[in-house]
């Protein structure tokens, strides 16, 4: 399913939330805690490699944003089926009035039988999506909506 992003805003690093989002990481979740005030996606992530700290970050954000290819809804609000698949991750990622992001890695031991590493990927959001009901994106040609004070990148589609 092909989809265009009115005015979807393109994400900024955001400090403070990279801060909470290692707070996160530190304790090695295997789930979500939920918090209610901010978006977040949790991921644990295995490799041979014991020093793959610095690309962790990036190779799970490409796959959570592969998980869009499992995408079979046919709606843009976020239903029940959506929020509990795989799905959720990357919707959040991509949440129209997400703005800001931080995320943190942590090394969170190894499995000397497999001889593989685990490491927690979180990474925070704000304004929180996946929200039941709501609009995933608003649809419309892109930047066809970008807020006042915005700009087209043309490249990406998105508001900046």
């Amino acid at each position: 399913m092909e989809h265009s992003y009115q005015q979807q805003p393109i994400c900024k690093w955001d400090s403070s939330l990279a801060a909470s989002a290692q707070n996160v990481a530190n304790d090695c979740p295997e789930s979500s805690l939920g918090d209610s005030l901010l978006g977040e996606n949790i991921y644990s992530n295995y490799t041979e490699f014991s020093n793959a700290l610095d690309d962790m970050g990036v190779e799970t954000a490409k796959m959570w944003k592969s998980m869009f290819k499992d995408y079979k809804g046919t709606s843009i609000k976020m239903n029940e089926a959506t929020l509990t698949s795989r799905t959720a991750r990357a919707t959040q990622m991509a949440w129209a009035t997400t703005e800001f992001i931080g995320c943190g890695v942590k090394k969170c031991g190894s499995d000397p039988f497999l001889q593989v590493y685990k490491f927690s990927v979180v990474c925070h959001y704000r304004e929180k999506g996946n929200i039941l009901n709501s609009n995933i994106y608003e649809e419309g040609a892109a930047c066809s909506a970008c807020p006042i004070l915005t700009l087209c990148e043309a490249d990406s589609g998105l508001c900046v």
